[in-house]
């Protein structure tokens, strides 16, 4: 149940779309205060005590007390505030928490699958890598998008994908914007529709994404005829080329999972470094020749 903090009827816009599901209540009901059932109850009868012996009492008012009587959990108004105290630090919304109130579930299975939450909401493709050798593992967020095959040698276009790697995205534009690379025109188009697509598919934060890997591959060739003289030609081919990027999202809050007992004592600071034998110089280091010392008999060749 809902208190409007508006007052006077409002008509919701024919636009809107109203899913309580996902929590779009609209905008009478944006910012308002939820009730449970038994505290509305409450409310309608101590109003209802007052005007008793009124016999002009609306349709509408006597319905919803009757209603608010069948289905209310608790009568007394004391379990009402304690209920109430309980669900008043959780980090769920008022309509989430009167919801709550009102079903009373008596397992969290059946709780998540009744109340809406934005959480369920959130997207969960994350897939798990390896943050490095002896570091554990990690979730990322992945998008992977491909240019068209266009005219350029895949030699030209893997300085280019160099230069992109391990930068973020942002970063990436800026520098194809001033490169001097006939190729940056097209990469720069690709890098702003990628990063494009990624919010609008994946829902990932643009100034998180970085660039992990732009892997260049062949195209085919196009034949063209090198005519030469006494009526022989050859054949030249024209080389194309495409991009492939995977574009991660970093996730500075996910800790890093150690995947063995190894990786764990690594992490830790706990695993001693292991004694590795053979690396033991035995003869003396070559120290340089002593300048002050006197030669005496010199030979004609270097053996001193």
């Amino acid at each position: 149940m809902f208190v409007s903090k508006k007052k006077g009827p409002t008509r919701p816009q024919a636009e809107e779309t109203l899913d309580a599901a996902r929590l779009e209540l609209g905008e009478d009901f944006q910012d308002a205060e939820c009730l449970l059932i038994s505290e509305v109850k409450v409310l309608l009868e101590a109003q209802y005590g007052s005007k008793k012996e009124d016999k002009n009492l609306k349709e509408v008012y006597t319905k919803t007390l009757e209603y608010v009587q069948k289905f209310s959990r608790y009568n007394n108004r004391d379990t009402i505030v304690e209920v109430r105290a309980l669900l008043k630090p959780t980090e769920l919304e008022p309509f989430e928490c009167a919801q709550l109130g009102n079903l009373c579930c008596s397992e969290y299975e059946e709780a998540k699958s009744l109340i809406p939450t934005p959480e369920a909401e959130k997207p969960t493709d994350l897939i798990t890598v390896s943050a490095g050798k002896g570091q554990g593992t990690i979730k990322v967020r992945e998008f992977t998008y491909s240019t068209a095959n266009f005219h350029v040698s895949p030699r030209k276009l893997r300085m280019i994908g160099n230069q992109i790697t391990g930068l973020p995205v942002s970063e990436a534009i800026r520098q194809m914007q001033f490169s001097a690379k006939k190729a940056s025109d097209k990469i720069l188009h690709s890098l702003v529709w990628a990063r494009k697509n990624a919010v609008y598919q994946k829902q990932m934060n643009p100034e998180n994404m970085f660039i992990k890997l732009a892997r260049v591959g062949k195209g085919k060739y196009r034949k063209r005829l090198d005519p030469k003289a006494r009526g022989r030609f050859g054949l030249i081919k024209v080389p194309y080329a495409h991009m492939k990027y995977v574009i991660w999202e970093k996730q500075p809050e996910m800790p890093v999972v150690p995947r063995n007992v190894v990786e764990k004592a690594l992490l830790a600071g706990e695993l001693p470094k292991r004694k590795v034998k053979g690396f033991t110089l035995t003869r003396n280091v070559w120290v340089p020749l002593k300048e002050t010392k006197p030669v005496i008999n010199p030979k004609p060749f270097y053996n001193w």
